[in-house]
């Protein structure tokens, strides 16, 4: 699926996730990589804010709060990506209103 086609926030958030999980250990990518290596260079400042709340929610890293610098998964990241990730989290929450 293109980015561009996702509707929502969690699958926007998902999308990210999965690709910065897959990313070669051996390879660090900025932000502006990610958004290219994605197609989605039009977004890249929601992709921005997107690696960001990754950050922040503790599944992926980065040298700089700011943004700014190469970004990376960890393990609880791809613990939640398997798991169903934040479409998954949404649907539970949903369920129990």
């Amino acid at each position: 699926m293109n980015y561009s086609e996702l509707k929502t926030v969690e699958e926007k958030l998902d999308m990210v996730l999965q690709y910065v999980v897959n990313i070669p250990s051996r390879e660090l990518l900025t932000r502006g990589q990610i958004a290219s290596n994605m197609d989605a260079v039009p977004y890249e400042k929601e992709i921005t804010e997107i690696l960001l709340k990754l950050y922040k929610d503790g599944y992926a890293h980065t040298q700089n709060e700011m943004g700014i610098g190469y970004f990376y998964s960890n393990f609880d990241g791809r613990i939640f990506i398997d798991n169903g990730g934040y479409k998954s989290k949404a649907l539970r929450r949903c369920r129990r209103c």
